[in-house]
């Protein structure tokens, strides 16, 4: 929980491993955790992501980007990865 509190805000949490479901939080300043939704794959949850930014601008970085943390509870919190700047990377 140390490194997610350490992510600039807003970003997305994406909660999940292969072969089971992601789940989609939200986090911005001075807001409660979202729950966003549950998705079959990580492309159809980062997808989601980037219809809900597009329509949510609130949610977009200082950069006018997205910020994205991926989760897999299967290795240690320190090896969980944080993107800033996925639009061009990830999404496109």
């Amino acid at each position: 929980m140390e490194k997610i509190n350490s992510i600039p805000k807003p970003f997305f949490e994406t909660l999940g491993e292969h072969g089971t479901t992601y789940l989609v939080y939200g986090y911005r300043i001075a807001q409660p955790k979202l729950y966003l939704g549950e998705f079959n794959s990580l492309k159809e949850a980062r997808q989601f992501i980037y219809k809900y930014v597009y329509n949510n601008p609130q949610w977009l970085n200082a950069n006018g980007d997205i910020n994205e943390y991926i989760n897999k509870p299967s290795r240690p919190e320190s090896d969980n990865k944080w993107y800033k700047g996925v639009i061009e990377k990830e999404y496109k």
